[in-house]
């Protein structure tokens, strides 16, 4: 799977920066039961008009599957190095690809 740009929007919010995962996964999100719900291809980072920053956790077709909230961009940014460890991930701007 190669780069695949994210719509302008993901639940209502507008996107600021994305990440794409290519062929490896960043994660998963699993039910309580332990089996799959999602595989986390897609990272962005959003904002509602008024509100904190969001940080989306997207499935193959950019669709929203887990969110937290931040204060800013750069606490979601440290937040996934955090959470994903060093794994390369490069960050677009909005409209770039």
């Amino acid at each position: 799977m190669g780069q695949n740009a994210p719509p302008s929007t993901l639940d209502g919010a507008r996107v600021l920066y994305w990440a794409w995962s290519g062929d490896e996964i960043f994660g998963q999100v699993n039910f309580t039961d332990g089996s799959l719900f999602a595989k986390i291809h897609g990272l962005a980072i959003c904002k509602y008009e008024t509100g904190p920053i969001y940080l989306f956790s997207c499935n193959e077709d950019w669709e929203v599957v887990g969110d937290y909230d931040f204060e800013s961009v750069v606490k979601a940014k440290d937040h996934v190095s955090t959470q994903y460890g060093n794994q390369g991930i490069r960050w677009f701007a909005e409209g770039e690809s």
